[in-house]
């Protein structure tokens, strides 16, 4: 009893590092640094997620705040009208304390020139502190063990990671090596934790081979269906956004 306790504790400790170790490496909220070998993917449900690592990583003197009514708004113009530098994290139907979140973010970590605020009634007809949106506070927190929610965050290891590694992919190697390692290692995973706990190992290299199976799908099929769409995908802009050209990361 005693040495299944400690193999099931240590396999469930291997497996919480293996978790922050994968999210810290990629950090697709760019929590710890600006994101260096992959275009974040920025979409208006997720703008108090991207927000927190935009106010931190990147250069800018002044910040464009609002709802989506200031989504619109260019910052090359405002740069150009009141030469600054800006940085645009708007926060659709957001409160004044989403907005709040990110200005201390922004405000601890640059001299700021300006704020551009747009001040819509809607943003203030609540308490400070209420908030109408889902508002990820270990991501705008400088305390270190806030980052343990983010780390040991399963939907970003099993969804958000994967999804943005995909939607990177320019080649179609990338895609076939994603899809490919995934089935893989997933099928590895289940048979070992069914070898640790005792349970009957049938599944597990039943399991194994229909992944290792799937590879030639992922091989042959993945890359002619990539092929033929990734260039239409890329000029309509959909599932990727590069950084602008004049938002450089910070200390660059």
């Amino acid at each position: 009893m005693r040495h299944w306790m400690r193999t099931v504790l240590i396999a469930l400790a291997a497996s919480l590092l293996c978790c922050a170790a994968a999210v810290f490496a990629v950090d697709p909220y760019q929590r710890y640094r600006a994101a260096t070998w992959f275009a974040p993917a920025y979409f208006n449900s997720e703008q108090a997620y991207n927000n927190a690592g935009l106010a931190r990583h990147f250069d800018y003197d002044a910040v464009i705040m609002g709802t989506s009514m200031v989504e619109n708004t260019l910052p090359s113009q405002v740069d150009a009208l009141f030469g600054v530098q800006s940085i645009k994290l708007p926060f659709e139907g957001g409160m004044a304390g989403n907005h709040a979140a990110a200005l201390r973010v922004a405000f601890a970590t640059h001299e700021i020139k300006m704020v551009f605020y747009g001040m819509d009634v809607y943003s203030f007809v609540r308490d400070p502190g209420f908030s109408n949106i889902v508002m990820p506070r270990y991501l705008y927190s400088d305390n270190p063990f806030d980052g343990i929610e983010y780390l040991l965050n399963g939907d970003i290891l099993l969804h958000r990671i994967p999804a943005l590694l995909v939607r990177n992919a320019r080649r179609w190697w990338e895609v076939s090596l994603w899809s490919g390692l995934s089935a893989v290692l997933c099928a590895v995973c289940i048979d070992a934790w069914q070898n640790i706990v005792g349970i009957q190992p049938v599944f597990g290299p039943m399991f194994t081979i229909v992944c290792i199976s799937n590879i030639p799908v992922n091989v042959i099929a993945t890359p002619i269906v990539v092929i033929l769409l990734i260039d239409r995908v890329a000029k309509r802009n959909i599932y990727w956004k590069e950084l602008p050209p004049k938002l450089e990361k910070k200390g660059t």
